[in-house]
């Protein structure tokens, strides 16, 4: 998944604190609406959870919560080029 975020969507996500897990928090420009973003990907058949969405209190950063525990690599590369494009017409 740090891969394919690197290699086709560095220039839409900032990925941090990869260390551990089974899940990737991506952080996007404060422009983008995580939460129609993520509306947007659920009808590609992509399902990232919005950061905005989990804040108790106004969303300090806007991000999308990327899942990848069980997904095939050439399965993760092809979601991330598809949020990437997303996210770019979206901007």
């Amino acid at each position: 998944m740090i891969a394919a975020v690197r290699e086709h969507a560095a220039d839409v996500m900032t990925i941090e604190n990869t260390d551990a897990g089974l899940h990737l928090l991506a952080f996007l420009d404060d422009n983008v609406d995580d939460r129609a973003l993520a509306r947007r990907a659920a009808q590609q058949d992509l399902f990232p959870a919005s950061l905005s969405a989990l804040y108790a209190s106004t969303p300090s950063r806007c991000g999308l919560i990327l899942g990848f525990g069980g997904s095939d690599e050439s399965v993760l590369a092809e979601g991330v080029r598809t949020l990437a494009g997303l996210i770019r017409a979206s901007a």
